[in-house]
């Protein structure tokens, strides 16, 4: 995954989604105050959305920005090792302690996630 963005698979997710929602370009344009043709072009790598862009089409498509622009469903066990190495970068002790913390209470009511997480698919 890394740092850059992979705009070929961004473009892809926005298309599968809107089409898994049923939901045609001028919809989607609509509901993120976009033209038509900025849709098209977002969608068939003629243009890249703007930061602002990406915020709208994914609130518009039901996404997070994260889910948007990383493709968590096909990540490999180290490209979450690098993703969580990268948030941590930035951080403080006490900041990366309290995260380690989150990720281990998250870790160990893991179970009662993903059956949740599963249920809502």
């Amino acid at each position: 995954m890394g740092t850059a963005l992979n705009f070929e698979r961004i473009r892809e997710r926005i298309r599968l989604r809107r089409l898994e929602l049923k939901m045609t370009q001028d919809t989607l344009a609509e509901k993120c105050g976009l033209s038509k043709e900025h849709i098209c072009n977002i969608e068939t790598g003629k243009s890249k959305p703007s930061v602002q862009t990406l915020y709208d089409i994914a609130e518009a498509l039901g996404f997070t920005v994260n889910e948007l622009i990383y493709d968590y469903d096909n990540a490999s066990n180290n490209e979450f090792r690098l993703l969580i190495a990268e948030l941590c970068a930035g951080c403080s002790q006490s900041e990366q302690k309290t995260l380690l913390s989150v990720l281990h209470t998250l870790k160990d009511h893991f179970p009662l996630l993903e059956h949740d997480y599963g249920a809502q698919k």
